[in-house]
């Protein structure tokens, strides 16, 4: 499951916690669990426009249950001050070959995700 969010986490919250909120406001699966850190990347957004460093964490997170295959999520209390519902649109992709082309080096750590899943060990 891939999906980003600029603004989190909020101030003071520890990442760990910060990943499985979000990732349950976000996505409306509450049977997600913390696998591990895969990794942290420090990306240069003047690519795309922005004179900017972005501080990234990626988590190999699971999920219980039997998620829907295709979805869409609205989150109600976004992060921004607004208050219009976000919309997110979700589905799933079998690794690696399946996985969309993902924007500003967000697919990073996904030879991390591989070898977790192969090894069962996450950092």
């Amino acid at each position: 499951l891939v999906f980003t969010h600029p603004l989190a986490p909020e101030a003071g919250e520890d990442p760990d916690v910060a990943v499985l909120r979000e990732a349950w406001e976000e996505t409306g699966l509450h049977e997600l669990t913390l696998v591990g850190l895969l990794g942290e990347r420090v990306f240069d957004a003047s690519p795309l426009g922005r004179d900017e460093l972005n501080f990234r964490r990626f988590y190999h997170l699971m999920c219980a249950g039997d998620p829907p295959d295709v979805w869409r999520h609205f989150e109600r209390d976004p992060s921004d001050g607004s208050t219009v519902p976000i919309p997110f649109d979700f589905f799933w992709a079998r690794l690696p070959h399946e996985v969309p082309p993902l924007v500003a080096d967000h697919d990073a750590c996904i030879p991390q995700l591989l070898t977790a899943l192969e090894t069962g060990v996450s950092s």
